[in-house]
């Protein structure tokens, strides 16, 4: 038994962890939603990133090959899915974007576009469910799209 346990200093020592255990639960949820947050955010800056330099690529390779008429050369949607399986974004979190032809690029006339995204953010950072809330609430992909028409 403790020295000096009087029932009252029992009580109190009870208080004291039942208080603990409380503010750690909140200062928890507070810290995993912002990482839960910021995490889908700086993935949909570089995502949009990515696309907007693949397509800067693309445009600047096919310009260049048409001053030296090597047009019928390139492959132009090869180029931009090595440049985009090169980025820093694990292969697994790579899918192209429903509707493009080309893989991760896409052209339709004088519409050039090129789209990565990812169709499951939960598996990178699964939410935290309590009392009916999901903390963070992610959204159902996480996407970065460029486009630009060539005249």
């Amino acid at each position: 038994m403790v020295k000096n346990a009087t029932p009252e200093r029992l009580r109190t020592r009870g208080a004291a962890s039942i208080e603990f255990t409380m503010v750690f639960i909140i200062f928890f949820l507070l810290f995993y939603g912002l990482v839960g947050y910021t995490l889908p955010l700086l993935l949909s800056a570089s995502y949009q990133e990515i696309a907007s330099e693949g397509l800067r690529e693309a445009v600047d390779l096919y310009f260049i090959a048409d001053q030296t008429n090597g047009t019928a050369e390139i492959n132009i949607p090869s180029y931009v899915q090595q440049l985009i399986e090169r980025s820093w974004i694990p292969d697994e979190w790579q899918e192209t974007c429903p509707g493009y032809a080309e893989g991760y690029f896409d052209r339709q006339g004088g519409i050039w576009r090129v789209c990565l995204r990812y169709s499951s953010p939960e598996s990178i950072i699964p939410p935290f469910r309590i009392f009916g809330w999901s903390i963070p609430a992610l959204p159902d992909e996480i996407r970065g799209e460029a486009v630009i028409r060539i005249y």
